[in-house]
């Protein structure tokens, strides 16, 4: 019989990490958030008074009569959601330039110098040309990636951090139906069913040693993810699809009659782990635990359910026959992010909290003043209601024939009445009024809704409106009002681009370790592709993990302002066209003004193909006036040596006058000092030049014996 128990104790404890994860405070505080804030969301016209709702966030609350939800949780999404993000990112890859070193490096070595100019040079280029090809793939595999593109799944995460205060998407590569290409992308995940370690303390998750991934699958995919035998998972399933019960068979029938198991969905967890496999907090261990304590090491990565002794990844069939090697492959993390300290999704929050993992929701801010505006308003418009009814008192003696009037509802037409009636219309029916509302509780209406519109920030401005309904009457004070307005979708934007740019570097390193030169042969070409593996796929990963970053363009995820771009482009042209029509004219380039009439029709939505200018071509010189220019070109080259030579032998002169003047000053000093009859003449009578006694004084100042001599 095939042992089913030899990892029991390691999957238990898992189980049980995940559970404490799930019932920790802070988990708790921002699931409950997050939850009522869902709520408001999706919630129906009446969300808030059904009884799930009151019972689990308003003590039971009496129902009113109509039942109104102020819906500003679209409000909030519908402004902030398109701001935050508009388009796809523009992905950049960055890498680490070489250092450049001074020739005195290499004790000025010059043919050690050139060497390293050329290694220099060539690993340039091949870095440059590595990180342009990890650059075009990043920014084709966010719009190639299945369910709409990576905008889509992105998307999804900003609502979910808007509304619920993070949004979550996982890296992973994958495969299309049909195809071995392998692809990575970023797929979207509810964050209720992201787990961190309890003991976590910090927003950047650097202290946290484990997270695991809630999923839901049917039994036969995951039995064909792991490689086990079909039908292994098939009465371990959980949790029934739509599928499985639409299925009204008589056999599902009377399976459901003997409580057979018909459902078809299984809940299991992925952990990833930075603290080994998870026995290294037991007393005990088994052997196959310790051997794979020791052939995992730090980062391990298990597949667990609830009602399944092993782990999925490492079956018995697989842990009887395993080598090290396989037993590491198995238990090791899909795709190496731990080499650059990463976890396997990336967060969007814009509100941390210090001290803990989970994040606030911009939502959760106003949600008190939230509840009070729709319970005043329910209950404001139901007495509204109740007010516009028509209650009338009337006097018994009245004629039937009025009275039954009037309780047809029939007010107009002619009425006869009975002349024995003595008393006035107006004594014998009253109108019954409602008491009049206070006008103070609209007041409070209006201050509550500013209170949560501050909380969250819903500015007049951001719905094109002014503020307070006063219209500024200055541009300064207009501008001033804009920039504080927007100063939290700046930083919500800001939020979304730090989160695009660990998106992209998570991808780009599943990419390096994934992607072959195959799979993006059909996006790169044969040539490509195969350059593809020479630099990436069989290099070292550290050269794609290390040496290279993304960043994003700016503003490349916010919806362009055309009006903007257009006013611009129109202040430049008249600076910009004149130089740009010059250099066309003089050098037959008409690149750079079609760019810029390109980019002024895209500001207009106006098609600029027709308006495209043609290069051209140089007119040839004429070969006299070639020679002509030649020649008055030499004939000033020649003036121009001439003058130069004159003035270097101005300069040579003036430096020989100065030094004859300075070394015979200096020889009457000397003179002078060592008591030297410096009017003798030498024989023949004929004066010493001054260079001679320059170098007489200085051998004399250097031997001490000439010095006595002359002395």
């Amino acid at each position: 019989m095939t042992n089913t128990t030899y990892m029991s104790s390691i999957v238990e404890a898992w189980r049980g990490k995940i559970r404490l994860s799930r019932d920790s405070a802070d988990r708790k505080r921002f699931m409950r958030d997050a939850e009522m804030c869902d709520f408001f969301f999706r919630g129906s016209m009446g969300m808030m008074w059904s009884d799930e709702f009151r019972n689990k966030f308003l003590a039971g609350m009496p129902v009113p009569q109509f039942k109104v939800t102020i819906n500003k949780a679209f409000e909030l999404v519908a402004i902030n959601g398109p701001s935050t993000m508009w388009d796809y990112a523009g992905r950049v890859i960055k890498t680490e330039a070489m250092p450049k070193l001074p020739i005195e490096v290499f004790r000025n070595d010059a043919e050690r110098y050139a060497l390293y100019q050329q290694e220099l040079q060539q690993e340039t280029a091949i870095h440059t040309a590595r990180g342009m090809l990890m650059q075009s793939y990043l920014n084709y595999s966010q719009r190639e990636q299945p369910g709409g593109g990576l905008i889509h799944d992105s998307q999804l995460g900003v609502t979910d951090a808007i509304v619920k205060g993070a949004g979550v998407l996982w890296v992973e590569p994958y495969t299309f139906p049909g195809s071995n290409r392998v692809l990575t992308k970023c797929e979207y995940d509810r964050v209720e069913r992201l787990y961190f370690d309890p003991d976590c303390t910090r927003a950047n998750l650097t202290d946290c040693y484990w997270v695991a991934r809630e999923h839901y699958t049917k039994y036969w995919e995951l039995e064909k993810r792991f490689g086990l035998t079909p039908g292994t998972l098939r009465e371990k399933c959980t949790h029934s699809s739509r599928d499985s019960l639409s299925d009204d068979s008589e056999a599902s029938r009377a399976a459901r009659r003997s409580n057979v198991n018909d459902c078809d969905l299984i809940k299991w967890y992925e952990v990833f782990s930075k603290e080994g496999i998870g026995c290294r907090s037991m007393r005990q261990r088994s052997e196959i635990e310790e051997s794979c304590e020791r052939v995992v090491g730090d980062f391990a990565y298990l597949a667990i359910m609830d009602d399944l002794e092993y782990p999925l990844n490492f079956p018995p069939d697989v842990a009887a026959s395993a080598d090290d090697d396989e037993a590491r492959e198995r238990l090791d993390w899909p795709t190496a992010y731990w080499a650059d300290g990463r976890w396997p999704f990336a967060m969007l929050k814009f509100h941390e909290v210090p001290g803990s993992p989970w994040p606030l929701a911009p939502l959760a801010l106003g949600m008190g003043e939230l509840v009070f505006l729709n319970v005043i308003v329910s209950c404001l418009m139901g007495r509204t209601y109740r007010s516009c009814q028509s209650l009338l008192a009337v006097d018994r003696s009245i004629d039937k024939d009025i009275l039954d009037r009037l309780k047809s509802g029939e007010f107009s037409g002619v009425v006869e009445m009975t002349s024995g009636n003595q008393k006035m219309i107006d004594q014998l029916i009253k109108w019954v009024e409602s008491p009049t509302l206070d006008p103070k509780i609209f007041q409070v209406v209006e201050l509550v809704s500013d209170m949560f519109n501050r909380r969250t920030g819903l500015a007049d401005v951001l719905y094109g409106g002014h503020a307070g309904g006063k219209v500024s009457r200055s541009s300064a004070d207009s501008s001033l009002m804009h920039e504080s307005a927007g100063l939290r979708p700046e930083w919500m934007r800001r939020c979304a681009d730090t989160w695009q740019t660990e998106l992209a570097d998570l991808e780009r390193i599943a990419a390096g370790l994934h992607v072959k030169g195959e799979d993006v042969r059909p996006r790169f070409g044969r040539e490509t592709a195969n350059v593809w593996d020479e630099l990436i796929a069989n290099e070292d990963p550290e050269l794609f993990i290390r040496a290279m970053r993304c960043t994003i363009q700016a503003n490349s995820t916010q919806r362009p302002n055309k009006f903007r771009d257009s006013q611009n482009l129109q202040a430049m042209s008249q600076y910009t066209l004149p130089i740009l029509q010059e250099w066309w004219q003089a050098s037959g380039d008409a690149q750079p003004l079609n760019a810029f009439l390109a980019a002024l029709g895209e500001a207009a939505d106006q098609d600029t193909s027709a308006w495209v200018l043609p290069e051209r071509e140089q007119p040839q010189p004429d070969p006299e006036q070639e020679a002509q220019a030649q020649a008055e070109t030499e004939a000033e080259q020649q003036r121009q040596q001439i003058q130069d030579a004159k003035l270097q032998e101005e300069l040579v002169g003036k430096q020989l006058r100065n030094e004859k003047l300075a070394v015979e000053t200096s020889g009457q000093d000397m003179s002078q000092d060592m008591g030297m009859d410096m009017s003798a003449q030498p024989a023949g009578g004929a004066s010493p030049a001054p260079m001679e006694v320059q170098q007489d004084l200085m051998s004399m100042m250097l031997d001490p014996s000439m010095m006595q001599g002359a002395a």
